[in-house]
C-alpha cells in the first residue's frame, strides 16, 4: 500500500465555529470565514485565514484560558517510570488547575515546557485531563483515558432492558450515546418476553463537534432479568476524554495511539438480556503543527452489546472499541447464547441495535469525538488509524 499523506490546516474561528463549507465529520456551522478544500497532486488541501489568538498563545484555545495556566511541571520524568496518572489525586510535584465547565465537570490542566511520552499510560480520575505545552509533545507511547467516563450522563448513557414476566427470555439493553445515539436493545422472544432498553441519547454540549465541553463517553446499561430472577448482563465502561494544546508541534510516532474507546457490555445468564456498551470519550488535539505517523492510533470507538444469555446457556461479552478503522467492535459469541449484541460505533456509524429473540442482544455504544484543530498544515499518514472521523476546525 502507498503511503499518501494528508494535509489539514485550519484555524477556528472567533467562537471556535466551524464553517458550513467543510463538513468532515459532522462539523457544524457557524459564523466563520468560508473553508474552501482542493486538491494539489492527489493532496488534500484545507485552509482558512486565522483570527485573533490571545496575546499568550498563537491561537484561539477551547475549554480554557491559557493565559493563567498553573506552575510548569515536569510531567515527562513522572511519566518515563510508567506510572499512571490519577488526575484527582496527581503525585507529588505535578501541579493541576482546575476549571470548572458549563456542564459542571472539572478538568484538570497539567502545564508543561515540552513533553515526550515513550510508555503505555493509563489516566483515571473524574477530571478531565489536559495538557498545555509551551513546546511540542512527543508520543511515541500510548496514553488511554478514563477521565471523566460516565459523567453529565443524564439521557446520555444506556437504558436497562426490559425484564421478561411468563416464560419469554429478557430483553438488551440499550446502548450510550455519544456522537450519535446508541443502538437499541433487543427484544427477548417468547410469551412476555421482555422489551429491548431504549437507546442513549446523542451528546447535546454546547458545540460537540468542538468539544467543548471537553466530555468524557457514557456507560452502558445491565440487560432485563428472566422472570425477575438477574441474570442480566451488565452495562460496559465509558471511555474518557484527553485534550493536548501545545504551541507547537504534536507528534505520534509510528505504533503511537491515544486511546478513549467504550468497552462492550456483558453477556447474560440463561435467558437474560445483554448489557449494553459504553461510549467512546473524546480526544481533542490542537497544535500549530501536528503529525501522525505510519500505524499510529487516535480512537474512540464504542463498545459493542453483550450477547443474550440462550435456554440453558450464558451469552458471550461485547468487544471493546475495535480501533481498527475498519469495523465496529463486535460480540464474541458463546455457544448455545441467546441474541448478538449490536456493534459499537466507529468512524461515521452509529452503534448498532441488539438481535432479537432468546434473549435480547445490547445495544452498542455510539463512538465518541475526536478534533484536530491546528494552524499550520498537518500530516497524516495514510496507514495511520483514526476513528471516529475527527473534526478538522
Amino acid at each position: 500500500m502507498h503511503r499518501l499523506v494528508v494535509l489539514l490546516g485550519l484555524v477556528a474561528a472567533c467562537g471556535f465555529q466551524s464553517s458550513a463549507k467543510l463538513d468532515a465529520g459532522g462539523g457544524g456551522s457557524g459564523d466563520a470565514s468560508a473553508v474552501d478544500a482542493i486538491a494539489v497532486d492527489g493532496v488534500a488541501v484545507i485552509d482558512a485565514a486565522p483570527d485573533g489568538p490571545p496575546a499568550c498563545w498563537p491561537f484561539a484555545v477551547t475549554n480554557f484560558d491559557p493565559c493563567s495556566l498553573p506552575v510548569v511541571s515536569d510531567l515527562t520524568t513522572f511519566l518515563a517510570t510508567g506510572a499512571s496518572l490519577n488526575t484527582d489525586a496527581p503525585p507529588g510535584g505535578i501541579t493541576v488547575g482546575d476549571v470548572t465547565q458549563s456542564n459542571g465537570t472539572h478538568l484538570a490542566i497539567i502545564h508543561v515546557t515540552n513533553l515526550t511520552v515513550a510508555n503505555a499510560i493509563g489516566v483515571t480520575g473524574n477530571r478531565l485531563l489536559v495538557i498545555a505545552a509551551d513546546g511540542d509533545v512527543t508520543i511515541s507511547g500510548s496514553i488511554q483515558t478514563n477521565t471523566g467516563a460516565g459523567l453529565a450522563c443524564t439521557g446520555i448513557a444506556g437504558n436497562v432492558g426490559g425484564d421478561s414476566a411468563v416464560s419469554g427470555a429478557a430483553g438488551g439493553a440499550g446502548g450510550a450515546g455519544g456522537a450519535t445515539v446508541g443502538g437499541v436493545g433487543g427484544d427477548g422472544g417468547g410469551v412476555g418476553a421482555g422489551a429491548g432498553g431504549p437507546h442513549g441519547n446523542a451528546v447535546a454540549a454546547t458545540n460537540p463537534s468542538l468539544i467543548a465541553p471537553l466530555h468524557g463517553g457514557c456507560g452502558g446499561a445491565t440487560g432485563g432479568a428472566y422472570r425477575g430472577n438477574g441474570g442480566g448482563g451488565g452495562g460496559g465502561g465509558a471511555g474518557g476524554a484527553l485534550q493536548i494544546t501545545a504551541k507547537g508541534t504534536i507528534s505520534l510516532g509510528t505504533g503511537a495511539s491515544l486511546l478513549a474507546y467504550g468497552f462492550g457490555g456483558g453477556g447474560a445468564k440463561p435467558a437474560g438480556g445483554g448489557g449494553s456498551g459504553g461510549s467512546g470519550g473524546a480526544i481533542l488535539l490542537e497544535s500549530t503543527h501536528l503529525a501522525i505517523g505510519n500505524s499510529a492510533v487516535v480512537c474512540a470507538d464504542g463498545g459493542a452489546g453483550g450477547q443474550g444469555g440462550g435456554a440453558a446457556s450464558s451469552g458471550g461479552d461485547g468487544g471493546q472499541g475495535a480501533c481498527t478503522g475498519l469495523a465496529g467492535a463486535a460480540t464474541v459469541p458463546a455457544a448455545n447464547g441467546g441474541s448478538l449484541g449490536g456493534t459499537g460505533g466507529w468512524k461515521s456509524a452509529a452503534g448498532a441495535g441488539g438481535s432479537t429473540g432468546g434473549g435480547g442482544g445490547g445495544g452498542g455504544g455510539a463512538a465518541g469525538f475526536v478534533r484536530f484543530h491546528t494552524v499550520n498544515l498537518a500530516a497524516i499518514n495514510n496507514l495511520a488509524v483514526v476513528t471516529p472521523t475527527p473534526f478538522p476546525n
